[in-house]
């Protein structure tokens, strides 16, 4: 069957600000809500929006639109020019200020302390994983019942792989080691709950099916159902 394939970059200026996004809010959402709309329509096989990367700050890596019709490239550019402009339209909501990390632990400690539901703090950085800030935040306000997911420190890994077990009280410095962006490293105490290296199935549309077989990971128990996971590299 014969198909109209339309792509539109979003080109003008000020495009940069549309990847600092704040994923906390649903403009997003709002964006590929008007997708699903469109291709519910006769002829609009997909409408899909790419938001770009935001930390390369060039035009070139932008925010695209991707529009495939029924051979019928005028739809598909009327599609495309208005998921562009509803995008260029939610720019400014786009650069909202996100709370550093001292508010954001204690919003997130006051919605816990108010609501007795999870919390997720996003950490915004595109890092390599061995950033110390949300870390060092939760234990100078002493918040209990957290998980850090992964501190990103070979040397760390490598002597808790060497030289603990399950059970072991442990004492080490962790993260803070690339550069002066990662925060300074943090000395953590606790009891080594897990030590090893993980395999699992992906299970979602991104390389469904394929093993991961991680690097060394350890998970340490800090008390009051605090625990901190340390992996030799950045966990997927």
């Amino acid at each position: 069957m014969p198909v109209a394939f339309y792509a539109y970059r979003l080109r003008n200026e000020g495009q940069r600000a549309l990847g600092n996004y704040a994923p906390v809010q649903d403009f997003s959402k709002d964006i590929y809500d008007r997708c699903r709309e469109w291709e519910n329509l006769p002829g609009v096989y997909c409408a899909s929006v790419a938001p770009g990367y935001a930390y390369a700050d060039v035009p070139d890596i932008g925010m695209s639109v991707f529009v495939v019709t029924n051979n019928d490239m005028t739809l598909a550019e009327k599609v495309a020019q208005d998921l562009s402009g509803l995008a260029w339209s939610l720019r400014e909501s786009f650069t909202e200020p996100l709370p550093d990390a001292e508010e954001a632990t204690q919003l997130a400690m006051k919605h816990v302390a108010e609501s007795n539901s999870p919390v997720v703090i996003a950490d915004g950085a595109d890092r390599i994983g061995d950033s110390t800030y949300m870390l060092k935040e939760l234990l100078a306000q002493k918040a209990k019942n957290w998980v850090i997911p992964c501190i990103t420190d070979p040397k760390a890994a490598r002597w808790l792989e060497d030289n603990s077990k399950v059970g072991d009280k442990v004492e080490l410095i962790i993260g803070g080691w690339y550069d002066e962006f990662s925060g300074t490293p943090v000395e953590v105490n606790g009891t080594v709950e897990y030590l090893g290296r993980p395999t699992y199935t992906l299970v979602g549309p991104m390389g469904k099916g394929a093993r991961v077989r991680e690097g060394f990971v350890a998970r340490i128990n800090l008390g009051d159902n605090r625990h901190v996971v340390v992996a030799e590299r950045m966990l997927l």
